[in-house]
């Protein structure tokens, strides 16, 4: 073999090597995403306020930082977004460090939108999320959640809840409108962070709805009326209602107009049941004695009235031991 084809051997055989190693790693490299610059992302979340599943709202304020690597084209000041009803993001701290990387430290507050899911209420746990977005496309920024440092503040109170804790998770959002651009749609990094509440319960387990036991022990003790005393009995049941629908509008008031069939409108719906059933029991009845047939009266009373009372006491029992589950 001559000298000019042994070179050419060569070239061959270490070309072919070459492409052996790296076409594996082409292949699964993401071409998109090869000149990020990957940026650290954590926060300290010093208060949350301003609970409101009425209003579907909530309020929070903390520290967000950023550690940006060497020679990267970035500023917090411009390439960040937080999604929010009302929000401000001013810039606190931002230094080089020794490595090259830069630091920069942004105070935020808001008040957040969250659609609250109140079907467990008044037992309910809620995960309130925030979302930080990158205002340039993933191809140039892409965040790395700071998982070890992130902190809710020791001193941080939710009224009516007990904070358990906070995460972090990042995805790539695709919207669907170029914003006017043209083009393929690009993908934004964005940083999620939940955090995760659990509704307290006070000693007086049921205190919320303390108004529909009043109207359910109304409801019950009827059938002890004499069944000859209408008035008195249709008076019971009425107050029983009024007991009932205060409940039920403050109750409203607290969580807003939810389509959802939740615990609110399972016990609503059972105390409000037994209170018409005994209404129309005792008109059944007085109607029966009036017809002279007293001992039909008194028995079906007590037998159907008791029997209302417990179906609908066990039904009760039910709803709330599955929500405390």
């Amino acid at each position: 073999m001559t000298q000019p084809r042994r070179i050419a051997s060569r070239a061959l055989g270490v070309i072919a090597l070459f492409l052996l190693l790296a076409l594996p790693r082409l292949a699964l490299a993401d071409p998109g995403q090869s000149n990020a610059t990957r940026v650290k992302f954590g926060l300290y979340v010093t208060s949350l306020s301003g609970i409101d599943p009425a209003d579907g709202s909530f309020a929070i304020e903390g520290y967000a930082w950023f550690l940006s690597p060497p020679g990267a084209r970035f500023d917090a000041a411009h390439d960040i977004e937080l999604f929010g009803r009302h929000v401000t993001m001013p810039p606190f701290v931002s230094k080089p460090l020794k490595d090259g990387h830069l630091y920069t430290v942004m105070t935020f507050s808001g008040v957040i939108d969250h659609a609250y899911d109140v079907s467990r209420y008044p037992f309910d746990r809620q995960d309130l999320q925030l979302h930080f977005e990158a205002a340039r496309p993933a191809e140039d920024i892409l965040f790395m959640p700071d998982v070890a440092d992130t902190r809710i503040a020791r001193e941080v109170r939710a009224p009516g809840f007990r904070v358990e804790g906070i995460t972090l998770a990042t995805r790539e959002q695709v919207y669907d409108t170029n914003f006017g651009h043209g083009g393929t749609r690009s993908a934004f990094s964005r940083l999620e962070v939940t955090l995760h509440l659990e509704r307290t319960i006070s000693p007086l387990l049921f205190e919320k709805f303390t108004g529909y036991f009043v109207a359910f022990v109304i409801a019950a003790l009827v059938i002890f009326v004499p069944v000859s005393e209408l008035g008195t009995r249709i008076g019971m049941t009425t107050g029983a209602i009024f007991a009932a629908v205060f409940n039920l509008y403050r109750l409203e008031d607290a969580i807003g107009f939810d389509a959802v069939f939740g615990v609110v409108d399972r016990v609503s719906m059972l105390v409000f049941s037994v209170i018409l059933m005994q209404l129309a029991l005792s008109i059944w009845v007085n109607f029966r004695f009036r017809a002279g047939r007293h001992d039909v009266a008194m028995r079906v009373n007590y037998a159907l009235g008791g029997l209302i009372a417990v179906m609908h006491g066990a039904l009760l029992l039910v709803v709330f031991l599955d929500a405390l589950r």
